[in-house]
């Protein structure tokens, strides 16, 4: 039960900080959260046709609806940033205005389009028996 509190920790603290850097940077700046209603869901995501996560195992907290795996683009070293489980692992990306966001839940394959003009902040979300994705342009805040 510890772990779990520390990781949720971390993750809190991590989506803040991404927040804050989303608001100071401008130009090509996206986050992607995984959301609420996931658990032991086997998960891959592609952002523009380039795999970022590959069959990992996400859950979500109950009581936040926080997940312990998210993405985010630095636009300082032109790279997206995977968190899992608290680990943060950098890729080489060159971002782009749109994003097609590709989601393989148990086997079950959705595609989404965003234009990032309308908001930077995706949240991507499992609890209804399909895969939603909703684009914010206001900093996101899990309590």
């Amino acid at each position: 039960m510890k772990s779990k509190s520390v990781l949720l920790l971390v993750i809190l603290c991590l989506a803040s900080c991404m927040n804050r850097k989303l608001a100071k940077e401008k130009e090509g700046i996206f986050l992607i959260a995984i959301g609420d209603c996931f658990h032991q869901d086997t998960i891959s995501l592609s952002i523009n046709d380039f795999l970022v996560l590959d069959k990992v195992i996400i859950n979500s907290d109950f009581s936040t609806g926080v997940s312990n795996a998210g993405v985010y683009y630095d636009s300082k070293s032109n790279e997206l940033v995977k968190i899992v489980n608290g680990l943060q692992h950098r890729i080489p990306f060159a971002a782009k205005q749109s994003i097609k966001l590709f989601v393989i839940k148990n086997s079950k394959e959705y595609l989404f389009h965003f234009q990032l003009s309308k908001g930077r902040n995706i949240l991507v979300e499992g609890c209804e028996s399909k895969i939603k994705a909703n684009q914010f342009k206001k900093q996101m805040t899990f309590e």
